[in-house]
């Protein structure tokens, strides 16, 4: 859950701390962490939740809205980017789908654990 939280709060240092050389390490310490974290739990949670049968249809499904999130990604931050004048709105856009992100993964355990 914790690796999860930083990608949303890495966006808002990056967004918020200022044009400062700390904050770049930081954000990159925060992203570069989390992501990481992500990659192993990505390949394990998913069998401990679900088990190991159909485990490559299962992470091919889940696969599915990370790629389309990453192909339509640019095309979101251009528009946020033309449409509301800064980076601001996008960092925060960015820093809401990574909250709903943990909220999804945290029901998962949780009804996981029921």
């Amino acid at each position: 859950m914790i690796a999860l939280a930083a990608f949303p709060l890495a966006v808002l240092v990056l967004a918020f701390a200022g044009p400062q050389d700390w904050v770049f390490v930081v954000f990159a310490a925060l992203w570069g962490a989390s992501n990481g974290v992500m990659t192993i739990v990505r390949g394990t949670v998913p069998a401990e939740i679900w088990g190991r049968d159909g485990y490559g249809g299962l992470t091919g499904l889940m696969a599915t809205p990370v790629l389309l999130a990453r192909a339509v990604g640019p095309f979101f931050a251009a528009w946020l980017l033309a449409a509301m004048g800064g980076y601001t709105p996008m960092a925060l856009a960015f820093a809401a789908i990574g909250v709903v992100a943990l909220a999804s993964f945290a029901s998962a355990v949780w009804f996981n654990r029921r």
